[in-house]
């Protein structure tokens, strides 16, 4: 539960900030607050950032396995392939080129495979 706890105050700033970020109502309001609203937007960024981070951090001191791998060969057992795409430049044919949703391995057991774009 402690490695969790960060991560619900991480979760708890991302909302303070998605609720302070709200857009004023009209066009000039808006034109107004454009640099008040880019700075509480890049701090909502920040807060997911950190609390991806975190997430990831928690999930792995618990034993998880986050599978986010790119560039190595798709394999059955741990990828699911929900987009293909055609090579470009180095790229090799049946390799993992992006993570749609990341994978989840609790020692050998197979939590959830990851969404992958391959290379066809």
């Amino acid at each position: 539960l402690d490695s969790i706890l960060p991560v619900c105050d991480a979760l708890g700033r991302m909302a303070e900030g998605a609720r302070a970020a709200a857009p004023p109502r009209g066009w000039l309001e808006r034109l107004r607050e454009s640099e008040r609203t880019a700075a509480e937007l890049s701090a909502l960024r920040e807060a997911v950032v950190l609390l991806d981070a975190q997430l990831t951090s928690a999930l792995e001191s618990s034993g998880v396995v986050v599978d986010r791998e790119i560039g190595g060969q798709v394999d059955p057992d741990r990828h699911r392939v929900v987009e293909t795409r055609a090579p470009r430049a180095r790229d090799r044919v049946g390799t993992v080129s992006g993570v749609i949703r990341p994978g989840y391995r609790l020692g050998e057991v197979l939590v959830r495979e990851a969404d992958v774009v391959a290379i066809r």
